[in-house]
C-alpha cells in the first residue's frame, strides 16, 4: 500500500557495505541511461514509504566509478597471481563478431584452463598487429616471456607469420600446429579419395538440394511423418535425437561432419531413394534432384551408393558409438543378389584408409611439437618404469638440461618409487599433488608440463 513517508537524506556510499559481485548485475542488464533513475524519484519520495532511499543517478554513477573499477582491478591481480611463474600456451583465433567485423582473440592455456585473455579488432590483419597483441597481452599481464611454451595459430598465413615474428622475443616459444587443421587435412584426403568420387558428388547433391530448395526440409518431414517412420524403427526413438534427428548438413571439409551425414544418409537411404524419385516431378528444374533421381533408379548406381554408404556407416557405428554393427551379412546378401564380387571393393576401402593413415602420420611425424610431447612423457611414471630413467634423455624440458642438484636428487627418488597403478586409468594431476611434499620441484614442474595442449598428438 502506497503511503508517505517522513523526508530522508541520500544514503551516503560505503564501499564495505556492498558486495563487489552484486555490483556489475544492474549495469550489466540496464538497457538506459542512469538519468532516468531520477524522473520518478519525486513520486516515490511522496507515495512511497522510504522513498528516499531510492538512489540517485550521481549515486549510481559514483557506485560504479568506484566499486566495479576495484572489483576488476581485485580480479585482474588475481589472474595476474595466478600466472605468475606458470608455463602458457597462447591460441590466436581469428573469428568475426555478431555483426561480421573481423576479429581475434587471444586465448591463455595454463593448467588445464583456457581463458580468453584479449580481443582486438585490427584494421590491418597481417603478423605484425597480431605479433603485438600477442606481446601486448603478456605486457598487461606480466606474463614472462620465458614461460610461454606454445603458440597454436589457427594456420592462416599471417598467423603462422606470426611464429616467426615472435619467436626472437619468446626464447622457448614453439609452433603448436592447429589440431583441427591436422584433422582437415585428413578427412580431404578421404573425402576427395579418387575411388571415393561417385559417393562424394551424390552426397554433395543431396546436401545442394536441401540448401537450393528450403521447402525440401518440410516435404521430406511430412515424408517421414507419412510412413509413420519413428514407430517402423525400434531404434529411432531411443537415437534418433542425438544420431539420426533434424537434417544438420555436413561442414566443407569436415570429416566429422560428414561421416555423422553418412550415418544419417544411411539411417534413411529407402526413405531418400522414395522421396527423390517423388521430387524429380516436383523440381523438374533442379540439376541435383534430377541427377540424385537418376541414380535412385538406377537399379546398379543404386547399389554401388549403398555400398559405399553401408560400410561408411558401419565405421560411424564402431568410432561414435562405440559399438558394432552387423554389415557383413548384409553386405554378402547384396553382393550375391547383384551378382558382384566383393574383392575390389575391399581393395578400395584398405586404399582409403592407408591414404588417410599415411596423411596422418606426415603430419605428426613432422610435427614441430612432438619433440616436446615426448619428453613430457616422462612425468607419467608407468612410462618412466618401462622406459630410459636418463633425466638428459628428457632435454626438452628446459629445466631437465643441466638440471640442478635438488632436481637430480627428487628425480632419482622419483625412478626408484615402487608403486602399483592397476589397469585403471592413472590421474596425473592427483598423482603430482599427492607428491608435493616427497618431490616438490619436480612436481611443481610436473604440474606445469602436464597440461600442455595436446595439440594435433
Amino acid at each position: 500500500m502506497l503511503r508517505k513517508s517522513p523526508k530522508q537524506e541520500d544514503i551516503p556510499f560505503k564501499k564495505e557495505d556492498i558486495p563487489f559481485e552484486k555490483t556489475n548485475i544492474p549495469f550489466e542488464k540496464a538497457d538506459t541511461p542512469f538519468e532516468k533513475v531520477d524522473k520518478p524519484k519525486n513520486f516515490f519520495q511522496e507515495y512511497c514509504a522510504n522513498g528516499d532511499a531510492i538512489a540517485n543517478s550521481s549515486l549510481l554513477q559514483e557506485i560504479q566509478g568506484k566499486c566495479l573499477s576495484v572489483a576488476f582491478n581485485m580480479e585482474n591481480s588475481w589472474v595476474q597471481e595466478w600466472l605468475r611463474n606458470k608455463r602458457i600456451s597462447i591460441i590466436v583465433d581469428e573469428t568475426t563478431d555478431y555483426y561480421g567485423q573481423l576479429m581475434f582473440n587471444v586465448f591463455f592455456v595454463c593448467g588445464g584452463q583456457t581463458n580468453l585473455a584479449s580481443t582486438e579488432y585490427p584494421n590491418i590483419a597481417n603478423n605484425i598487429p597480431i605479433a603485438e597483441l600477442v606481446v601486448k597481452t603478456l605486457n598487461y599481464y606480466n606474463v614472462s616471456f620465458d614461460n610461454v611454451v606454445f603458440f597454436i595459430p589457427n594456420n592462416s598465413r599471417y598467423t603462422l607469420q606470426v611464429f616467426q615474428v615472435l619467436s626472437p622475443l619468446l626464447p622457448r616459444l614453439k609452433n603448436n600446429r592447429c589440431l583441427v587443421q591436422i584433422l582437415k587435412s585428413v578427412g580431404e584426403s578421404w573425402i576427395y579419395y579418387k575411388n571415393f568420387k561417385f559417393l562424394t558428388y551424390i552426397v554433395l547433391s543431396i546436401e545442394t538440394s536441401f540448401i537450393e530448395c528450403p521447402a525440401l526440409e518440410g516435404r521430406w518431414n511430412n515424408l517421414l511423418n507419412s510412413l509413420n517412420f519413428h514407430n517402423i524403427d525400434p531404434n529411432y526413438n531411443q537415437n534418433y535425437n542425438q544420431y539420426y534427428g533434424n537434417l544438420v548438413l555436413p561442414l566443407n571439409h569436415d570429416l566429422i561432419s560428414w561421416f555423422k551425414f553418412i550415418f544419417w544418409i544411411d539411417h534413411h537411404i529407402s526413405q531418400l531413394r522414395t522421396f527423390y524419385i517423388e521430387e524429380e516431378m516436383i523440381n523438374p528444374e533442379s540439376k541435383a534432384i534430377q541427377e540424385l533421381a537418376t541414380v535412385f533408379k538406377d537399379p546398379t548406381k543404386f547399389f554401388i551408393f549403398e555400398t559405399f554408404i553401408i560400410c561408411l556407416a558401419y565405421l560411424e557405428a564402431t568410432l561414435q558409438l562405440g559399438s558394432t554393427y552387423s554389415v557383413s551379412d548384409e553386405l554378402k546378401v547384396k553382393f550375391i543378389e547383384n551378382n558382384v564380387e566383393p574383392k575390389p571393393y575391399t581393395k578400395m576401402f584398405h586404399e582409403a584408409f592407408q591414404i588417410a593413415s599415411n596423411t596422418l602420420k606426415g603430419q605428426i611425424d613432422n610435427h614441430l611439437a612432438l619433440p616436446m610431447f615426448n619428453a613430457v612423457q616422462c612425468f607419467d611414471p608407468r612410462f618412466i618404469r618401462t622406459h630410459c630413467y636418463n633425466i638428459n634423455s628428457y632435454s626438452e624440458i628446459e629445466e631437465f638440461k643441466n638440471p640442478e642438484n635438488n632436481i637430480l636428487e627428487e628425480w632419482e627418488v622419483y625412478c626408484s618409487l615402487e608403486e602399483e597403478f592397476g589397469n585403471d586409468e592413472l590421474d596425473l594431476d592427483n598423482y603430482w599433488k599427492n607428491k608435493t611434499e616427497m618431490l616438490p620441484n619436480l612436481s611443481r614442474l610436473a604440474l606445469d608440463y602436464i597440461w600442455l595442449p595436446v595439440s594435433g598428438l
